[in-house]
Formats: C-alpha cells, structure tokens, sequence
C-alpha cells in the first residue's frame, strides 16, 4: 500500500502586545514592576511531504499462519519565518532600566526522517487446542535530521515593518545560531504470549540502541554533545478469563518500565536571549527519565436482550528524574528564566468505575 501525502501553509501576523508583570513580593510598596508594549510582524512559510509503503505477506517455513508485515515511512518538512518587532519596556521605578529596541529574524528550518521496519508473527509454537504459545518479533531502523538557524539582528532607532529595510541593522551573535541534530536509532521487539484456557500471559521486551548528535554554533563558538544509548522497556501482562462477541469477564495485572532519554536540546549547553525578559538556558546534566506503572482491571460483560458492561480498575505510576522546564523569575527585574531539571518525587493513581447499558 502506497501512502503519498503533502501540504503547504502560509501566514501572516502583525499586531500589539501590551501587557503589565504585577509585582509578586508581598513587602514591595508597588503592584506593577513595567509596562511592555511590542509591536509585531510575522511571516511564515511550511511545506512538506510524506510517503510510506507497507505490505502483508503470508510464510510457509514448516509453520503453517505465519506471516509478516514490513513498511516504509519518509517524511521532509521545511520552514521559513521573517519576524521584524519593536520592544519597550517601562519600569515603574527603576527608569534607568527602561529600553527600546527593535529586532529582526529570519529563522529558515528543514528536517527528514525515515523509517524501514520489519514484523514477523509466528503461529502457535504449542499445538494444542488449550495451550498456546505465540511468538512476534518487530525490528526497525529510524533516522531524523533537524537543522535551523536563527539571524537576529536589531538597533536602537523606532521603526515600523515598512521602514525596515532602511534602516542599518547589527548582527546579534550571541543570540544567533545555526544548530544541527542527528538521531538514529535501532528498535528490537520480541513478544512472547502465553496462554492456557482462560489464564495468559504477555511479555514485551522492546530494546533500543541509538545514537544521537548536537552541534551548534553561536557567538562565534561551536558546542556539540554526542552520545550512544541502549534502551530497554519491558511490559508483562497477566490476564485470566476471556471476554468474547460482548460476554465474559476478565481480571487483568499489567505492569511496565518506561525509560525516556531527555531531548538533545535540553542537554545543550547554551542559552537563548532572544527576549531580554524570557530567557531559554540548556542542562547537560540531565538525566534519563524513567517511570514505572501497573494497573489492575476487571471487567464484566453480559449479552442480551441488554447488553451491559461493568468496568473497574486502579492504577499507580512512579516517575524518577522526571525532566521539566524549571522557572526562575527575579522579581527586581522581572526577568524569567526556564532550564530543564531533573525532578524527583513525582507519582500519580488514578481509579476508575464505568458501566454502561445498550438495548440489543
């Protein structure tokens, strides 16, 4: 099956921002630290492509049923944005801080990604009409590029979009960037499921190598970060009772570990000023995050003349080194600054109670 797609958008903004940051210290004698007001143009442009292919074949390998599943996937996407906006800020007391500025962007974007993958389910490994053993293993090959750049440029002269281009502009190095990251990874999934009667067992052990690469060059400085993983996510299953055509109960346990690497961008070691008041730091000490869950559910079903469905279940999660943009604000200058930590403690449980009624 061949699945060719595309798109192209294009936008335009322009607009005024004012907005006033209250003051959040309860001893200061005032309730509004500035007054920022923005004017803004923007233009952006996107198009992009997709195409996949996938196929089902049946085997015959002395084991009669089984058949595999192989697809193809790429993807190309491209971007480019032209913003031109004047920024004033004024503090309410600390007129010496106040500014004017006027920015400039052009922060052209294009990523690709593809992916080959191959599935191979096996029949019943047991022949038995009560005892089954069934056998599907997955293996894919991915990769995704990313690269952007951002020129900022800017001055100190009021200005609206039209006049922009008469006006001389300086280049801002230390917020200008060319960054490029490269991600390839190899995913192995064996599934092993178990059945006897009514009871079964499900065991999913997906393992992942990759290799992934950062580079990025700003203020006349090149930074990168490289680093190869395994990843490992293994899922069991125990199930007994079977609900088939809308009747029967089943009594599931269900637990797994989920390990998440953080985003290469994270760990980039470099700060983005675009905005003087909102301010993007990056952590190369970030962890990978890891969470473990389980569930237990029941469920009943009975059939007609009404049908009915009763369903009960808990479930609990654990997450350590959960990685989230921590927030810094200073509230002298109204400055705030966002880097990924590494946060501990973190869980959740959830319980559920569901019925529901058709007439057949």
């Amino acid at each position: 099956t061949l699945t060719p797609s595309a798109y192209y958008t294009h936008n335009k903004e322009r607009g005024i921002d004012a907005s006033t940051q209250m003051q959040p210290v309860i001893t200061s004698a005032i309730d509004t630290l500035y007054a920022r007001t923005r004017y803004n143009y923007q233009r952006v442009s996107q198009w992009g492509t997709r195409v996949g292919l996938s196929d089902l074949r049946g085997l015959n390998m002395g084991m009669k049923g089984g058949y595999v599943n192989y697809d193809c996937n790429f993807a190309y996407n491209k971007t480019t944005s032209e913003s031109v906006w004047e920024d004033a800020v004024r503090y309410k007391e600390r007129e010496s801080e106040n500014f004017k500025e006027n920015k400039t962007a052009n922060r052209p974007t294009f990523d690709y990604s593809y992916k080959l993958g191959l599935n191979y389910f096996s029949p019943s490994l047991i022949k038995s009409q009560k005892v089954k053993l069934l056998f599907n293993l997955a293996y894919d090959y991915s990769q995704e590029f990313h690269s952007g750049h951002q020129d900022l440029l800017y001055n100190n002269t009021l200005l609206t979009p039209s006049a922009s281009d008469a006006i001389e502009w300086v280049l801002d190095q230390k917020n200008s960037y060319h960054t490029t990251r490269l991600e390839r990874s190899n995913n192995i999934t064996p599934r092993l499921r178990f059945s006897w009667n009514s009871f079964s067992v499900d065991f999913n052990s997906a393992m992942s190598v990759m290799r992934r690469r950062i580079n990025d060059y700003r203020n006349a400085e090149a930074k990168g970060y490289a680093k190869n993983d395994f990843v490992y996510n293994p899922s069991l299953t125990l199930a007994l009772g079977n609900v088939i055509d809308g009747e029967g109960k089943r009594l599931q346990l269900s637990g797994n570990i989920v390990n998440t690497l953080p985003n290469l961008n994270y760990l980039l070691d470099v700060r983005d000023e675009t905005d003087p008041l909102i301010k993007y730091y990056g952590n190369s000490l970030l962890k990978p995050e890891r969470s473990y869950r389980s569930t237990l559910r029941f469920e009943r079903q009975t059939g007609r003349p009404t049908w009915r469905s009763y369903a009960a279940s808990i479930s609990y999660q654990k997450t350590d080194n959960a990685v989230s943009r921590a927030r810094t604000y200073d509230s002298a200058t109204g400055v705030t600054i966002y880097k990924p930590q590494n946060i501990n403690g973190n869980w959740f449980s959830n319980v559920f109670l569901g019925i529901a009624l058709a007439d057949l």
